[in-house]
C-alpha cells in the first residue's frame, strides 16, 4: 500500500508528525512513521517493563512510583535500568567474582549519579 503525499495528509496529522521529528523531507524519503506517531520502540518498551519490575523489588518501600518517575524522567530509562541492574547484582551476588564486580560498579555509577538519582537507589551491601 502507497503512502498518501505529505500535502493529502489532514493538517493536524502533519502537526503531529512534525512534532515527532518527521517533515514533509524526511516523509516524501519514506522515514519510518512509528515513533513519530507516538509509539515506542520495542527495546524501549522492554526496558521500560524490565525497569519497573526491578523498581518494583527495590524501590517500592521507600519511594512512591511518582518519585520513581520523576528520577526516571531525568535520566532515562536505559540509564535507570542499568543502575538497577547493577544494585540487583550487588545485593544479591551469586558469587564472590560477582559481589566485586558489581560493587565497583555500583561505586562508578555512584560517582556518576551522585546528586541525580536519590542515594537510596546507589547503596548497596558496600556502600559507604
Amino acid at each position: 500500500m502507497a503512502r498518501k503525499g505529505w500535502d493529502q495528509l489532514s493538517p493536524a496529522y502533519r502537526r503531529r508528525l512534525e512534532k515527532g521529528g518527521i517533515n514533509r523531507v524526511r516523509y516524501d524519503l519514506g522515514m519510518s512513521l512509528h515513533q513519530a506517531r507516538g509509539h515506542k520502540s520495542k527495546r524501549e518498551e522492554s526496558q521500560r517493563r524490565q525497569f519497573w519490575r526491578l523498581a518494583d523489588k527495590q524501590l517500592s518501600r521507600d519511594f512512591d512510583r511518582e518519585e520513581i518517575q520523576e528520577v526516571v524522567d531525568e535520566i532515562g530509562y536505559e540509564e535507570a535500568l542499568e543502575i538497577l541492574r547493577y544494585r540487583d547484582l550487588a545485593l544479591n551476588p551469586s558469587d564472590a567474582m560477582e559481589a566485586y564486580l558489581s560493587a565497583a560498579s555500583m561505586r562508578t555509577l555512584y560517582g556518576q549519579y551522585e546528586g541525580v538519582v536519590p542515594r537510596e537507589w546507589l547503596w548497596y551491601h558496600g556502600a559507604k
